[in-house]
């Protein structure tokens, strides 16, 4: 990369998942460009980057989920497809896109959910919800913890059923898929499966501590599970529903540009940050080093072929994943799903009235968008 007239760029990013500091000090040893960042908590990122963009102070770079392209107030550079590397898979790529331009460069790959298990506690997971319940019997209480309230855990449960309330820029909760969700997500709650009061938090901490036999959790957690666990980590797949896959959304984490910064003085620099991240040697550096799955689609094979235990399911499940879209719609149907699934997990409304509740929320959202 040919060196650039010291200066500095501004980057933001959510701190809790990744550290790219390694990555930033090599990137200023090669290049001189100097940055800048501002690491937020991941559930601030989103509401900062909307505060900033309303008084003008947006970074030049962000390091974000794919789905944040859709906040259109931010104003994102849309990016030439001679930016993104040729190694890129077209999934990938395509999970950056809203219409048919792209708003982000991937460089990580996945952020989806998997089975996570302690293999102290049990030494083969279960493949099926019907074994993982036999099991829980055995130990006459929860033995799994999520985020149950969080809807990104429910719609894998929605994807066995082939019933994505947003397809094709058209959202659609009234289905008998989404029923069939509903209710079994609830049965796991009725039947005492899970401990619906354990957050996010709870769930982790109990798992870290070896307090519970399994997780449902993020790609993102698989470092932090390693360092602690080490041998007694298991990975495994989802487990299936009555011979159905559970079908988790995947979203890349890519960089963007704030702003339409890619038409500001610091363009150059900009370009040189895309392409640095892009690079073989520094995917193989994320995947080494992050233990993060990277975008580059010949580091994802090299990955594969390595044969550790625990990648295999990883990758196996993002087979099984479904690209979550980024259409600014996509935080309509989060926020409509969270309040009908509230009312129905309460037993205020049963299945059918709480997916008309939803098409209501979002239909209304709509017509003030």
């Amino acid at each position: 990369i040919a060196k650039e007239k010291p200066h500095t760029i501004t980057i933001a990013y959510g701190l809790e998942n990744y550290n790219f500091d390694k990555l930033f000090n090599q990137f200023t040893q090669e290049t001189g460009i100097k940055i800048q960042v501002a690491a937020f908590k991941n559930n601030a990122l989103k509401a900062e980057l909307l505060q900033r963009s309303n008084i003008n102070q947006l970074p030049d770079v962000v390091i974000v989920p794919a789905d944040f392209l859709g906040l259109k107030s931010i104003n994102y550079s849309p990016i030439p497809e001679s930016l993104l590397s040729k190694n890129i898979s077209t999934d990938t790529k395509s999970s950056t896109k809203i219409g048919n331009r792209f708003f982000g460069i991937p460089i990580i790959s996945g952020n989806h959910l998997v089975l996570y298990y302690n293999k102290a506690l049990t030494p083969k997971p279960a493949k099926s919800w019907k074994e993982l319940t036999q099991q829980t019997a055995l130990y006459g209480k929860p033995i799994i913890a999520w985020s149950y309230h969080e809807m990104y855990w429910f719609i894998a449960f929605v994807g066995s059923f082939n019933a994505m309330p947003l397809k094709h820029g058209k959202i659609n909760f009234q289905t008998s898929g989404m029923m069939s969700a509903m209710k079994w997500y609830k049965s796991l709650s009725d039947t005492k499966i899970i401990d619906t009061t354990c957050t996010y938090t709870c769930a982790t901490n109990a798992f870290l501590d070896g307090n519970l036999n399994y997780t449902i959790n993020g790609a993102w957690a698989f470092q932090q599970f390693t360092d602690k666990l080490g041998e007694n980590l298991g990975v495994s797949t989802l487990p299936t529903y009555q011979g159905r896959q559970m079908m988790p959304y995947f979203s890349s984490h890519v960089i963007a540009f704030p702003n339409n910064a890619l038409k500001n003085e610091n363009a150059k620099s900009l370009i040189a940050f895309a392409k640095f991240f892009q690079q073989q040697e520094i995917q193989e550096h994320m995947w080494q080093d992050m233990k993060v799955l990277p975008s580059n689609s010949i580091v994802q094979e090299k990955i594969k072929l390595s044969n550790t235990p625990n990648i295999k399911p990883i990758l196996l499940q993002l087979d099984n994943a479904i690209a979550m879209p980024n259409e600014h719609e996509m935080a309509i149907v989060w926020e409509a799903m969270l309040k009908g699934m509230n009312r129905y997990l309460a037993g205020v409304l049963n299945e059918k009235k709480a997916t008309e509740y939803m098409q209501y929320i979002s239909e209304k959202s709509l017509n003030h968008d």
